[in-house]
Protein backbone atom coordinates (compact mmCIF):
# COMPACT_ATOMS: atom_id res chain seq x y z
CA UNK A 1 0.00 0.00 0.00
CA UNK A 2 0.98 3.61 -0.82
CA UNK A 3 1.49 5.82 2.26
CA UNK A 4 -1.45 8.07 0.64
CA UNK A 5 -3.38 5.14 1.45
CA UNK A 6 -2.67 4.59 4.87
CA UNK A 7 -3.53 8.22 5.27
CA UNK A 8 -7.36 7.10 3.71
CA UNK A 9 -7.17 4.15 6.11
CA UNK A 10 -6.28 6.27 9.06
CA UNK A 11 -9.17 8.94 8.52
CA UNK A 12 -11.80 5.82 8.02
CA UNK A 13 -11.06 4.36 11.42
CA UNK A 14 -13.54 5.27 14.45
CA UNK A 15 -12.04 7.66 16.54
CA UNK A 16 -12.20 7.72 20.47
CA UNK A 17 -15.32 10.58 20.36
CA UNK A 18 -18.10 10.87 18.67
CA UNK A 19 -17.22 12.70 15.83
CA UNK A 20 -15.52 11.18 12.58
CA UNK A 21 -13.76 15.15 12.09
CA UNK A 22 -9.95 14.94 12.68
CA UNK A 23 -7.56 17.67 13.01
CA UNK A 24 -4.27 17.75 11.70
CA UNK A 25 -2.13 17.48 14.94
CA UNK A 26 -3.97 14.01 15.34
CA UNK A 27 -3.02 13.01 11.62
CA UNK A 28 0.35 13.61 11.76
CA UNK A 29 1.16 11.94 15.12
CA UNK A 30 -1.20 8.98 14.58
CA UNK A 31 0.52 8.21 11.19
CA UNK A 32 3.71 9.34 12.85
CA UNK A 33 3.40 6.59 15.88
CA UNK A 34 2.27 4.21 13.23
CA UNK A 35 5.75 4.59 11.36
CA UNK A 36 7.83 3.95 14.01
CA UNK A 37 6.20 0.62 15.18
CA UNK A 38 6.40 0.06 11.36
CA UNK A 39 9.70 1.14 10.27
CA UNK A 40 11.28 -1.88 9.39
CA UNK A 41 7.92 -3.76 7.16
CA UNK A 42 6.80 0.25 6.00
CA UNK A 43 8.67 1.03 2.85
CA UNK A 44 8.01 4.31 1.26
CA UNK A 45 6.20 6.55 4.22
CA UNK A 46 6.17 9.77 5.39
CA UNK A 47 9.30 11.43 6.45
CA UNK A 48 9.09 13.19 9.32
CA UNK A 49 11.48 16.14 10.98
CA UNK A 50 11.36 17.79 14.14
CA UNK A 51 9.14 21.19 14.16
CA UNK A 52 7.28 23.46 16.13
CA UNK A 53 4.88 20.77 17.66
CA UNK A 54 6.93 17.65 17.48
CA UNK A 55 7.80 15.27 14.70
CA UNK A 56 6.17 16.41 11.20
CA UNK A 57 5.59 15.29 7.73
CA UNK A 58 4.78 18.18 5.22
CA UNK A 59 3.80 15.51 2.68
CA UNK A 60 1.12 14.51 4.60
CA UNK A 61 -0.76 18.50 3.93
CA UNK A 62 -0.08 17.98 0.32
CA UNK A 63 -1.91 14.90 0.39
CA UNK A 64 -4.69 16.10 1.70
CA UNK A 65 -5.05 19.06 -0.55
CA UNK A 66 -5.11 16.39 -3.01
CA UNK A 67 -7.34 13.70 -1.60
CA UNK A 68 -9.95 17.06 -1.47
CA UNK A 69 -8.98 18.13 -5.00
CA UNK A 70 -10.10 14.00 -5.64
CA UNK A 71 -13.08 14.35 -3.76
CA UNK A 72 -12.36 11.51 -1.25
CA UNK A 73 -11.51 14.46 1.90
CA UNK A 74 -13.57 17.01 3.33
CA UNK A 75 -11.94 19.72 5.53
CA UNK A 76 -14.03 21.60 7.66
CA UNK A 77 -13.41 24.97 9.25
CA UNK A 78 -13.91 25.39 13.08
CA UNK A 79 -14.33 29.57 14.32
CA UNK A 80 -12.37 29.26 17.10
CA UNK A 81 -9.23 27.66 15.34
CA UNK A 82 -6.69 27.89 12.86
CA UNK A 83 -6.66 24.93 11.49
CA UNK A 84 -8.85 22.62 9.48
CA UNK A 85 -10.48 19.08 10.42
CA UNK A 86 -10.84 16.51 7.98
CA UNK A 87 -12.51 13.80 7.01
CA UNK A 88 -13.39 11.26 4.34
CA UNK A 89 -16.60 12.10 2.06
CA UNK A 90 -19.15 9.05 0.79
CA UNK A 91 -16.36 8.85 -2.24
CA UNK A 92 -13.69 8.28 0.41
CA UNK A 93 -15.60 5.87 2.73
CA UNK A 94 -16.44 4.00 -0.78
CA UNK A 95 -12.84 3.79 -1.37
CA UNK A 96 -11.16 3.21 1.85
CA UNK A 97 -13.14 -0.30 1.62
CA UNK A 98 -10.89 -1.79 -1.42
CA UNK A 99 -8.36 -0.65 0.53
CA UNK A 100 -8.74 -1.85 4.06
CA UNK A 101 -9.58 -5.72 2.44
CA UNK A 102 -5.53 -5.37 0.99
CA UNK A 103 -4.18 -3.93 3.90
CA UNK A 104 -2.38 -6.66 6.57
CA UNK A 105 -4.50 -7.33 9.63
CA UNK A 106 -1.53 -6.37 11.98
CA UNK A 107 -1.30 -3.12 10.48
CA UNK A 108 -4.62 -2.29 10.44
CA UNK A 109 -5.64 -3.27 14.00
CA UNK A 110 -2.04 -1.25 15.22
CA UNK A 111 -3.42 1.68 13.38
CA UNK A 112 -7.32 1.48 15.12
CA UNK A 113 -5.50 1.26 18.26
CA UNK A 114 -2.98 4.15 17.54
CA UNK A 115 -6.34 6.61 16.91
CA UNK A 116 -8.16 5.47 19.74
CA UNK A 117 -5.37 6.99 21.73
CA UNK A 118 -4.12 10.04 19.77
CA UNK A 119 -8.16 11.08 20.18
CA UNK A 120 -8.46 10.34 23.30
CA UNK A 121 -5.75 12.42 24.52
CA UNK A 122 -5.40 16.17 24.65
CA UNK A 123 -2.99 18.33 22.34
CA UNK A 124 -0.74 18.42 25.53
CA UNK A 125 -0.84 14.96 26.43
CA UNK A 126 -0.53 13.77 23.19
CA UNK A 127 2.54 15.90 22.48
CA UNK A 128 4.29 15.11 25.94
CA UNK A 129 3.96 11.00 25.07
CA UNK A 130 5.52 11.56 21.93
CA UNK A 131 8.26 13.50 22.89
CA UNK A 132 8.77 11.36 26.16
CA UNK A 133 9.27 8.36 23.19
CA UNK A 134 11.25 10.26 20.91
CA UNK A 135 12.71 12.89 22.25
CA UNK A 136 14.86 13.54 19.36
CA UNK A 137 11.47 14.95 18.05
CA UNK A 138 11.00 17.32 20.74
CA UNK A 139 13.98 19.82 19.89
CA UNK A 140 12.50 22.49 18.15
CA UNK A 141 9.12 22.29 19.92
CA UNK A 142 7.43 25.86 20.92
CA UNK A 143 5.81 23.67 23.66
CA UNK A 144 8.46 23.29 26.67
CA UNK A 145 7.71 20.76 29.23
CA UNK A 146 10.41 22.08 31.67
CA UNK A 147 11.62 18.17 31.88
CA UNK A 148 8.81 17.25 33.57
CA UNK A 149 7.68 14.58 30.41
Amino acid sequence: MEKQDWLIVYLSLPSAGETNLIDPIRIMKGLFLFKMEFKEKLKDFYDYSPYLYGPCSFEIYKDLIGLQMKGIVDSYSQPLYRWSYYRLTEKGQTWVKSLIKDAPTEFLERLKTIKIKVTSLSFLELLREIYKKYPEYAQNSVINFGGHL
